[in-house]
């Protein structure tokens, strides 16, 4: 009890100080990029930039109204839900911390001595206070974007399994999971980099229900976890909507019924679908059993012609087997109704369909309808990109395959109104990573991997790009800024290591500058100029080797998560050059991992220092060291480059442009 007390308290005491911190470093007004554009479509419930963010918009709407009819205290209070979320992670990363560290430290059956308890609980404020001052996360903190909230949802759900770890011996224990379903689905209102922390879930999951652990089991449970991101990116985000679709376009252009028919009907047999197999999973009727799979045959056939009646065939044909041979009704059950949850989180989608409906004045891609809606969610305005096999970018296109059909809502019926394309390249290359035809693009190319001219690249060009580019410059010098040091807040500025971070000791800055560490007085006083000595990233290092050392399993399920949303991000985006802002935000996910580690290398170092001095005083030091080291450290140098509370530039930009047009001048 007295534990719980405490690790209530001081939770709560990290998420006061995140909050007070976020409040008076918080940009009054509106700020560069979606910020502005999230703040004025959540005010008037308008319908944003592609796929699209409708739960931060309604909440976003929500914070608005405490302006109290001051529209000039509008964005001020949409801003203030991205830093009340991000307090809020802060919370639920300081109880993720404590549960780990307490899995360590804690024997069960045995008394928590106080060098534990100091242990444990400094751990926990270290790294979540370390992560509250980071770079990335705070900038994302003070201003109306999705981040904030995305960061708060992946807090939640690894925490929650955290907590299903704890009870998953009770019998109720699962309904942890359906939360975390749940979760999972309200994020996709928000943004999608909160599914990938589904691989670290599915190994919690295995560790906990499975007998005997291997390394085969281990990779099984790895794949199913990544399959069930894929599943529910692609098949619950993205085949719903356009099985809905062509649901609508065969009742419309082929049965003659009026748009929103076949939709209707979709939703309908889904719902006859998910309720006949829970209540065959309870029961074991026959009867549910072939409702659920009549009705499963139906939405596949109807919504995917021929190749989703082969898909449903082949996945019938696996349930059947899984429930024939190891009767795992339950575990139908669990995944049954987890669906469900996520649905009922990816309702709130509903919103855009009503919104665009409604005809607000940003209104983007006008998603009225079910194929309107499909081009929305899917990005298609982005076009595509190459991820596992590809052209290189001096590739010449020889023929084109088509792709579907692109329709469009007339006034009786859905309208051909043409077809996608697909180019076919006479050189193609496993991991295309120079793959843009763009002629900047191309002179980057070849200029970044020295080129010349008339040279083709080849594969392995492709993964040094990907190396010295992609992994280095757009992920690890935005690591560096957050726990080893920054030399300055000017994009893409600096020659130093093909980036502007730097660590702040003389000689090893010397030694990676080629003895060009004297920066000119512009540098010095620049704002962003942050040297953390390197001393968050080892505290981090000495907390990933204890935890490795102390519990392999565990250290591992936050190693997967800090890949997962680190390298595999890089990996999945796969970035062209010249990108028109830094995009560090995409990479939060990753910190927060590693400062999961910056809190249990406290741990660490009370461990260490156990044998030489008293218990509870070696703890205490610990604590003390890693508040030095990480967050004070942190918060002192990084507090004027992101203090934003009297910052106007993007305001008064907007309205000078505004004061130079004439009366009912169109501005581009």
């Amino acid at each position: 009890m007295n534990y719980n007390k405490i690790n209530n308290l001081i939770g709560w005491l990290s998420f006061l100080i995140a909050l007070v911190v976020y409040t008076l470093t918080l940009e009054p007004t509106s700020s560069f990029w979606d910020s502005g554009e999230f703040i004025a479509s959540a005010y008037k419930l308008q319908v944003v930039h592609q796929p699209g963010a409708p739960l931060f918009l309604m909440l976003g709407k929500i914070f608005s109204l405490l302006a109290g009819g001051d529209t000039s205290r509008v964005a001020f209070w949409i801003n203030m839900c991205s830093a009340l979320a991000s307090a809020a992670t802060i919370l639920f990363l300081f109880w993720t911390i404590t549960a780990l560290a307490k899995k360590v430290i804690w024997e069960k059956g045995t008394e928590l001595s106080s060098w534990g308890m100091i242990s444990i609980m400094g751990s926990g404020l270290v790294g979540a206070l370390a992560y509250t001052f980071s770079d990335s996360f705070w900038f994302s903190a003070v201003e109306a974007e999705v981040y904030a909230l995305s960061s708060l949802c992946t807090a939640i759900v690894f925490w929650a399994i955290l907590k299903w770890d704890q009870h998953a011996d009770e019998p109720d224990s699962d309904r942890w999971l359906i939360f975390i379903a749940y979760i999972m689905g309200l994020s996709i209102g928000v943004h999608l980099l909160n599914l990938l922390a589904i691989p670290a879930i599915a190994l919690v999951y295995y560790f906990r229900r499975s007998k005997t652990k291997t390394s085969s089991g281990t990779l099984l449970a790895l794949l199913a976890g990544i399959i069930i991101l894929a599943f529910i990116q692609y098949g619950i985000v993205q085949y719903t909507i356009k099985f809905a679709a062509y649901s609508d376009l065969f009742f419309v252009n082929t049965l003659g019924l009026g748009f929103g028919t076949g939709v209707a009907f979709f939703g309908l047999t889904i719902i006859l679908c998910l309720t006949s197999g829970i209540l065959y999973s309870i029961n074991g009727s026959k009867l549910n059993l072939m409702l659920a799979v009549g009705a499963f045959v139906v939405l596949m056939t109807i919504g995917g012609g021929l190749s989703g009646l082969i898909v449903a065939a082949i996945i019938l044909a696996g349930l059947e087997y899984v429930l024939k041979i190891r009767d795992k009704r339950r575990v139908l059950n669990l995944a049954l109704v987890s669906v469900v949850f996520i649905i009922f989180g990816y309702g709130s989608f509903a919103m855009i369909v009503i919104r665009a409906k409604a005809d607000p004045t940003l209104n983007n891609s006008d998603a009225s309808n079910a194929f309107s809606l499909l081009s929305y969610v899917n990005r298609e305005q982005y076009g595509d990109r190459p991820l596992v096999y590809g052209q290189y970018f001096d590739s010449k296109p020889i023929d084109s395959k088509q792709g579907d059909i692109i329709y469009r809502k007339g006034k009786e019926k859905y309208e051909k109104a043409g077809q996608k394309y697909e180019r076919i390249y006479d050189r193609n290359t496993l991991m295309p990573r120079m793959f843009s035809d763009d002629p900047q693009h191309i002179g980057f190319y070849r200029d970044w991997m020295g080129l010349k001219e008339d040279q083709s690249p080849t594969f392995l060009d492709n993964i040094g790009f990907l190396i010295s580019y992609q992994t280095s410059f757009m992920y690890t010098r935005y690591f560096a800024w957050n726990f080893v040091g920054r030399q300055n807040d000017e994009q893409g500025h600096g020659d130093y290591i093909h980036g502007n971070w730097l660590s702040g000791i003389r000689f090893i800055d010397n030694m990676l500058l080629g003895g060009q560490y004297d920066l000119p007085e512009s540098q010095l006083e620049n704002n962003g100029y942050n040297r953390f000595y390197f001393l968050p990233f080892i505290l981090g290092i000495i907390g990933a080797l204890w935890h490795f050392k102390r519990n392999q399993k565990d250290a591992g399920i936050v190693g997967l998560l800090f890949f997962f949303t680190g390298i595999a991000i890089v990996l999945y985006l796969n970035q062209s050059p010249m990108q028109p802002r830094e995009r560090d935000y995409a990479y939060t996910g990753s910190f927060y991992a590693f400062a999961i580690w910056i809190g249990l290398g406290v741990a660490g170092i009370a461990d260490f220092f156990k044998s030489r001095y008293k218990a509870p005083t070696a703890a205490v030091l610990a604590a003390l060291i890693g508040l030095l080291a990480a967050p004070i450290l942190m918060a002192k140098e990084g507090w004027n480059d992101h203090d934003r509370s009297t910052k106007f530039t993007a305001r008064d930009m907007a309205s000078n442009y505004l004061e130079s047009c004439a009366p009912n001048a169109i501005l581009f």
